[in-house]
């Protein structure tokens, strides 16, 4: 192992520093696989969570209630999915009819980056979602997205999808809409602008 050395270091005390790094390595390189390890079995655990929400508001609007349940598989190391669904009910009081139904929505998305390591890997995904609701008419939408790093550690991507939709005032296009943006972590940003410090 390459070690810097400090001209005002005498032998001795080098010798003492060696010894100590010599003596802990170990513990540190186990703390190490241990912290891989552990992230890489959280990344492939399920993970399963139930909610509910309520928008109540006063005599001049309407009340919404929402159940929900979500469901997340890192089914290998390149891949995961997940998957969520709600029951919906709108309290409309004088101002119309009750309106009720559901939502439901999955994703896949697939590393295509091989290296686990890499920060800022190449992703693509693939997503469906689908929404009834009594006096509206059923809505669905598809995407594929492919998600481009610039750089690693740079906190900036380019995402392109494309998407279609079942009813076309959701989107601008007739049934399809192509898109690309930028998309920034600022946390990563900031480190890159700092120097990594």
């Amino acid at each position: 192992m390459n070690r810097t050395k400090f001209d005002d270091v005498q032998s001795e005390q080098e010798q003492q520093v060696e010894k100590m790094i010599d003596e802990h390595q170990a513990q540190f390189s186990a703390l190490f696989q241990a912290t891989v390890d552990a992230a890489h079995n959280i990344r492939n655990d399920r993970q399963w969570s139930v909610a509910y929400y309520a928008d109540l508001r006063n005599a001049e609007g309407y009340n919404q209630h929402r159940g929900e349940m979500a469901f997340d598989w890192g089914l290998s190391t390149r891949v995961n999915w997940t998957a969520n669904a709600s029951v919906d009910f709108w309290d409309a009081k004088s101002f119309g009819p009750n309106r009720s139904g559901g939502r439901a929505a999955t994703e896949f998305q697939y590393r295509i980056t091989e290296d686990p390591n890499v920060p800022q890997p190449f992703l693509l995904s693939f997503s469906g979602f689908g929404e009834w609701l009594t006096h509206t008419s059923p809505t669905y939408k598809a995407q594929a997205k492919l998600t481009i790093p610039l750089g690693q550690k740079t906190g900036v991507s380019v995402p392109m999808s494309v998407t279609y939709a079942s009813r076309t005032d959701l989107i601008q296009e007739s049934h399809t809409e192509a898109r690309f943006g930028f998309s920034f972590d600022a946390a990563k940003v900031a480190a890159a602008l700092l120097g990594g410090k």
